[in-house]
């Protein structure tokens, strides 16, 4: 699908390339009036799809956030878990059910970090795959037939897969 709609603006921007005309010359050979496309003041109003918009980008984002929120959280408390009970064995030897806790939560969130993570760059990867389209319509000064600048409005069309 990708390869046919290729090759079908391919053909279509042919159409337009060979209809344009040379710009009229003056006596002295050089282009008359001609302004470079920098000075020109070609204004553009772009409307553009990015897959930054797309639910896929949306959901990547969040994903990505838990995961990684997780990831951080359940650290310190393994961390935190572990010294306490250490503490407890080697310290006044009560034992707390406190620490415990602490490092099979903090173990069962890094875990649970891992598939979050993963789906979350996979959600990534789809929405940058997704065909984006892109349309620029601006005005392009041209020189007319009586050496006076003239607008002419003009469409740019692109599309990324």
């Amino acid at each position: 699908m990708k390869k046919f709609l290729f090759i079908l603006l391919t053909a279509l921007s042919f159409g337009t390339l060979y209809g344009q005309e040379a710009m009229p010359a003056d006596l002295t050979g050089g282009l008359s009036g001609y302004v470079p496309a920098a000075e020109a003041g070609i204004r553009k109003e772009t409307t553009a799809f990015d897959y930054r918009q797309t639910p896929e980008w949306k959901r990547y984002k969040t994903l990505k956030i838990c995961g990684w929120t997780a990831l951080g959280v359940s650290m310190p408390m393994v961390m935190v878990g572990f010294l306490g009970d250490l503490d407890n064995a080697y310290g006044d030897g009560k034992p707390n059910a406190i620490f415990d806790i602490l490092v099979c939560t903090g173990v069962g969130l890094g875990v649970a970090s891992i598939p979050l993570l993963t789906f979350a760059y996979i959600n990534r990867h789809k929405a940058k795959k997704k065909a984006a389209l892109s349309l620029t319509a601006s005005h392009v000064g041209t020189i007319g037939t009586d050496s006076g600048r003239q607008s002419s409005p003009a469409l740019g069309i692109s599309i990324s897969f």
